[in-house]
């Protein structure tokens, strides 16, 4: 099964536009930062990773610039088309993140539904 569906508007819509997608990404890491720690209880690797390449990828910080005290070379000679698939699998990463948060709540109310069984 190839859960890539699910993005595949967010790619199409967003061919190319890599600063649109730069501001979804920010957007959804703010949402995020606030349970940074519960999501690192449920899948420590995700959170790890989300957080790096939010740092990382020339998104928070200015990771392309050699005057910038966050310049990574890697990013900085980086093709906008590789930056741009992994801006696509940030979100992703991000929506599953998102969606494992939310099953915490959705267990408890499954849980107090086999109450009733």
């Amino acid at each position: 099964i190839k859960s890539s569906a699910a993005s595949d508007v967010y790619k199409r819509q967003l061919k190319g536009n890599i600063s649109k997608k730069k501001e979804i990404l920010l957007k959804l890491g703010s949402v995020l930062e606030p349970k940074r720690k519960q999501l690192s209880t449920l899948n420590s690797q995700l959170e790890t990773n989300i957080f790096f390449m939010l740092n990382n990828l020339d998104l928070r910080h200015n990771n392309r610039s050699k005057k910038d005290k966050n310049y990574k070379e890697y990013v900085a000679k980086m093709r906008k088309n590789k930056l741009e698939e992994w801006c696509d699998e940030l979100y992703q990463m991000m929506l599953l993140a998102i969606l494992e948060l939310e099953q915490i709540e959705r267990n408890q109310k499954i849980n107090e539904l086999k109450t009733h069984f």
